[in-house]
């Protein structure tokens, strides 16, 4: 049985943001928080999405990045990383995208959370570090974290960890789907293992039957 520490929990509202280039409304720059929240279907209490057409919602409730990462992204970008770096909710160690599987189920707190798809990088990732080429390069590297839904509401905090639960018996890790998902030439073979997932999101499903078809 995994189990994986969390580094912090990490909420935020709809703020302006402001770039070099642009402006931007956005709940990119999140905050940590002690003490136990109460996670429902949709959403981490004190947290609210900007757009709720791309983010949040039940398929997108909790967002989590790996700090295994940050390293690379410090190097990078040449300065420190604070926490929630890439605004994500849980910042994890050792959750990296080759060891989680779509469909993986875990204990969080009192809560019970899937995994439904890799995380796709947004522009406003772009705004928060003036840098237009961190979504592409964010898609390359594979280190693009990845959300969960909720399957049992309930209490959840930073000093909790999330506990393998239940592994996915299609085994087609966050890593794999990304590579199928923005590779030009997959075969139809490995279209259909992504789309037999059961636990896949909706718009990934979506995306993944617009890809079949073309």
């Amino acid at each position: 049985m995994s189990k994986f520490d969390i580094i912090s929990l990490n909420v935020g509202t709809p703020q302006q943001v402001i770039g070099e280039k642009r402006e931007i409304v956005s709940s990119i720059n999140k905050v940590s928080v002690l003490g136990k929240l109460w996670l429902s279907k949709e959403n981490i209490e004190g947290n609210e999405q900007q757009d709720k057409e791309h983010h949040g919602g039940a398929d997108k409730a909790i967002c989590v990045y790996c700090a295994d990462h940050y390293p690379y992204w410090e190097n990078l970008l040449g300065t420190p990383l604070g926490s929630a770096a890439f605004g994500e909710n849980l910042t994890v160690r050792g959750m990296t995208e080759k060891v989680v599987h779509i469909g993986d189920i875990y204990q969080l707190g009192s809560a019970i959370v899937q995994v439904t798809q890799p995380r796709e990088p947004c522009a406003n990732i772009a705004v928060k570090w003036n840098r237009d080429s961190i979504v592409k390069e964010m898609i390359e590297s594979g280190f693009t974290g990845f959300y969960l839904r909720v399957l049992q509401e309930g209490e959840i905090s930073s000093d909790d960890a999330l506990v393998t639960y239940e592994l996915d018996p299609n085994a087609v890790s966050i890593a794999e789907s990304n590579k199928i998902r923005y590779s030009k030439n997959v075969s139809v073979a490995d279209v259909k293992k992504v789309l037999a997932i059961e636990a896949l999101s909706g718009s990934w499903r979506k995306t993944f039957e617009r890809k079949l078809t073309s």
